[in-house]
């Protein structure tokens, strides 16, 4: 759509019907042409109601397709919240048995010691036992 120029050089838009229908200068179309031209397209551009309800059935396919999905993210979801809880359960266990180890090393140190101080006792008593026994 242009402006027509002659009629800006000649003191201004006498009216919007000037703009609004504006061609090559000089040149005046019918506003009713391109309304009757629009009305023809409109016209093929109607749906029809089993378009309609064609459009509706693909809409309501593609939501039970969201639905489903986000069923199984939530499924997903679920079994990844049991497993997490599963590796915390296991996680406590574990360090409940390194404390355990730790104090089973700790008693086994402490027997270790008493094991050989009562040798080192033995030992002593044993060479007492037989310096006694080479007096008489």
């Amino acid at each position: 759509m242009r402006l027509p120029v002659d009629g800006l050089t000649r003191g201004g838009i006498q009216s919007v019907s000037n703009v609004v229908n504006a061609g090559p200068v000089g040149s005046r179309r019918s506003a009713f042409a391109t309304t009757r031209s629009c009305s023809a397209g409109y016209d093929a551009t109607v749906a029809t109601l089993e378009d309609l309800e064609a459009r509706v059935a693909a809409l309501e396919a593609t939501q039970a397709d969201y639905r489903a999905a986000l069923a199984a993210v939530n499924a997903l979801g679920a079994n990844q919240r049991e497993l997490a809880e599963g590796q915390r359960r296991l996680n406590s266990d574990v360090a409940a048995l390194i404390n355990v180890v730790a104090g089973v090393e700790n008693t086994l140190i402490d027997t270790n010691a008493r094991v050989r101080s009562m040798e080192k006792g033995q030992a002593e008593i044993k060479d007492l036992l037989i310096r006694a026994l080479d007096t008489f």
